[in-house]
């Protein structure tokens, strides 16, 4: 059994610093970006990336943040598409939960 605190050791607001510091001055993300990106590409269903703890917060390994990295640099507009269809997402579940 692998220890999770070794193979996930970021929170998302660790890793919103790692990104930003990794892509330095072509890219700048917050916590809001990162739930985008999570809920859009449904990484939390990836073991390898996400870690959910019985007690505490969940966590993220380097290969999560390499593959945030990784995505932007293959598509600049990686984030803001992200965002959008999130917003849209959450946009249309309300709007579904209203009626």
């Amino acid at each position: 059994m692998l220890d999770p605190n070794k193979t996930h050791p970021y929170r998302a607001k660790e890793v919103v610093e790692l990104v930003n510091k990794q892509l330095g001055d072509r890219a700048k993300i917050n916590s809001y970006n990162l739930l985008a990106v999570r809920h859009v590409h449904k990484t939390d269903n990836i073991r390898r990336f996400y870690y959910l703890p019985h007690h505490g917060t969940s966590s993220y390994s380097q290969a999560f943040v390499d593959w945030v990295i990784e995505q932007f640099e293959k598509d600049g507009t990686f984030f803001e598409a992200a965002r959008d269809e999130y917003h849209k997402l959450s946009w249309n579940k309300t709007r579904n939960e209203e009626h």
